[in-house]
This record gives structure tokens, C-alpha cells and sequence, in this order.
């Protein structure tokens, strides 16, 4: 059931540390209300920045390595960030679309929760890793990220650790089927590594 027309007593900032720390009612909130959904994408975009950003630091560090033993270094300027971000946001909605639709249709889990309040509540959870670029704390909020990824499959789809894994691994490579063409054609990978290219 939609919630977003009632008013609630708690705000947004409740609900997002709510998500943070596991609660479960905060997540149902956040999940059933739609008027969170563009205040979850723009979580997503922040995150996302940061995500890009933390790239770039890390090609830097790079670079500084290769120029010290004569190597010539990556380029990698704003327009490459640019794209890096904008491919990479796509491809993480689209994701998003494949986790839930495998766990609902193929895994037949839960489906009191409908897309927009499954990605909403992703965007949500994800939240911490905004903070991704600062050495150690990144680290550690990926870490927490990753946990409450496996408390939101149990509360949307009633999914333990080993059927989460399971519809990840399956999703993770059909979405591999659309974003590694895609993005070797566009010249980005946003983190996804594989060379998909035709040449040998």
C-alpha cells in the first residue's frame, strides 16, 4: 500500500538513519511511501559522484606511480568522468530493475513491495557509500552497505544470505550482457571490468 498521501510523524532524515541502522520500520516507510522516490535517485547521484570521484583519486595515485618509473600515465579528464557517471547511474537503475524482477518472478519472493519502493529503499541503503573517497571510512561503509543490502532482501523478498547471493550472481550476469557491450561500444565501464571487445 502506497503511503505517500498520509502524513507521517517521522521525517526524512529519521527514516534515512532509520535505513542505516537496520530498522525495519523505517525501511517499510521509505519503501511504501513514492514520494521518497526522487529524493532516493538523487541519493543515488550523490553516491554515484562519489563513486566517479574515488575513481579519479585512485587513477591519480596511479599516474603519480607510473610518471616515477617512466611510464606514460592514463588520462582520465571531466568528460570522462562525465560519461563514467551518467553510464554508470543507468546501468546501476537497470540493475536495480533485474535484482527485483529475478527475486519476484524467478525466485518468487515477496512482492508487497512494488519496483519504485524496491529501488527507492536501494537508493536509501546505499547511502553511506557517498562517503566512499575517504580512506577507511569508505572501506567500512561499503562493508555496512553490504550488510543492510542482505537485511533489505530479507524484509522486500524474505530472502536469507544464501538465496540473496544466488539471485545476485544470476542478476549480476544478465546485467553483464547488456552493460559490458554497451559500455565497451561507449568507451566506459563504470567499475565493470570485463573487456567485451571484438578485437584479438
Amino acid at each position: 500500500m502506497d503511503t505517500s498521501s498520509k502524513k507521517s510523524k517521522h521525517s526524512l532524515k529519521d527514516d534515512l538513519i532509520g535505513v542505516i541502522k537496520r530498522d525495519r520500520a523505517a525501511m517499510g516507510r521509505v519503501a511504501k511511501n513514492h514520494d521518497y522516490f526522487k529524493i532516493g535517485l538523487a541519493i543515488y547521484a550523490l553516491v554515484q559522484s562519489a563513486t566517479v570521484f574515488n575513481q579519479w583519486l585512485s587513477l591519480r595515485a596511479a599516474n603519480r606511480l607510473m610518471e616515477t618509473l617512466g611510464v606514460t600515465p592514463n588520462a582520465f579528464g571531466a568528460l570522462d568522468m562525465l560519461k563514467e557517471g551518467l553510464f554508470g547511474f543507468v546501468m546501476g537503475l537497470l540493475l536495480m530493475a533485474i535484482i527485483y524482477y529475478m527475486a519476484t518472478k524467478l525466485f518468487k519472493g515477496k512482492e508487497e513491495i512494488d519496483l519504485k519502493g524496491f529501488m527507492t529503499l536501494y537508493c536509501f541503503i546505499i547511502s553511506p557509500m557517498a562517503l566512499l573517497f575517504i580512506p577507511l571510512v569508505g572501506f567500512l561503509a561499503l562493508i555496512w552497505v553490504m550488510i543492510l543490502f542482505f537485511v533489505m532482501m530479507d524484509f522486500v523478498f524474505g530472502f536469507g544470505v544464501l538465496k540473496t547471493i544466488i539471485v545476485c550472481i544470476v542478476s549480476l550476469l544478465l546485467w553483464a550482457i547488456a552493460a559490458g557491450p554497451l559500455g565497451t561500444a561507449l568507451g566506459v565501464n563504470a567499475g565493470f571490468s570485463t573487456d567485451f571487445s571484438l578485437e584479438l
